[in-house]
């Protein structure tokens, strides 16, 4: 190609045709032009489908993960729930409305729950690697239920630790004959035989304002974990719907879809 312009030129030089060899080296730079243009062109959407199926695959990554943390905060779900079923029993039965349950883990009141923003910690700092402002709206708004939540247990955890755990010790609840038991190594078979908690001695302070108040906050901190963790689900189904929408191409029914208003 180069060798036929070459020739073409030459040609117009020799024949002393200036006003065409002219026409024709604007026609030719031109030409050039036009070519780095298409070339660029070209450059850019490929940049921009590099892009885009970069995107794609992180958001397909990112569904992964919200299904995933799903199933983890319906396990968070459970155990809460399981807590405020022995929270009501032992109020309950201090106030005379029931009676000792030898298939409750009282013990439980001890333990605590960790859990890690997962979504936070992976996606938080890529939020701007999409595209779309109203899937970018959505995730933020699991973001923030996400935190909630965390909050939520984090004051849950507080109790436990900083008012539960003295409240045993300060009383000698702790059943050492239940603890130490033949599996001294293993710590989920702690209580395996019984509860860990001196029940005689527990249940002797039903009614004291000490123990009422801990009820209590026992009361109010799992509730609100459980509601955090259920507008959470809420967001996580927004999330993923959203989600499917996008990759699949479905952009219009992306406003369908809008955040949870407010914490309640």
């Amino acid at each position: 190609m180069i060798k036929f312009f070459r020739k073409i030129r030459q040609k117009l030089v020799s024949e002393n045709k200036f006003s065409k060899y002219v026409i024709y080296g604007v026609g030719e730079i031109i030409l050039v032009v036009i070519g780095i243009l298409i070339a660029l062109q070209v450059n850019n959407n490929n940049n921009e489908n590099k892009k885009h199926l970069d995107e794609i695959s992180m958001l397909e990554d990112l569904k992964v993960d919200l299904e995933m943390a799903d199933q983890k905060v319906k396990v968070q779900i459970e155990l809460f729930k399981n807590s405020q079923d022995i929270h009501y029993q032992i109020y309950n039965e201090s106030i005379g409305k029931a009676s000792y349950d030898s298939t409750l883990r009282y013990h439980d009141i001890v333990w605590h729950a960790p859990m890690r923003n997962f979504i936070g910690e992976n996606y938080a700092s890529r939020i701007g690697e999409i595209s779309d402002e109203r899937l970018m709206r959505i995730l933020r708004d699991y973001l923030w239920r996400e935190e909630l939540a965390l909050a939520a247990i984090g004051e849950w955890n507080d109790v436990k630790l900083n008012k539960v755990r003295p409240f045993l010790d300060k009383n000698g609840l702790y059943d050492n004959q239940v603890a130490f038991n033949d599996e001294p190594y293993e710590f989920m078979t702690m209580g395996k035989d019984g509860i860990v908690i001196n029940y005689a001695k527990f249940s002797a302070l039903y009614g004291t304002q000490e123990l009422d108040q801990l009820l209590y906050y026992l009361r109010h901190s799992a509730s609100w974990a459980l509601h955090c963790m259920g507008k959470l689900e809420d967001a996580n189904t927004n999330v993923i719907l959203a989600l499917d929408y996008y990759i699949n191409g479905e952009l219009i029914k992306l406003d369908s879809i809008k955040p949870l208003k407010g914490y309640y």
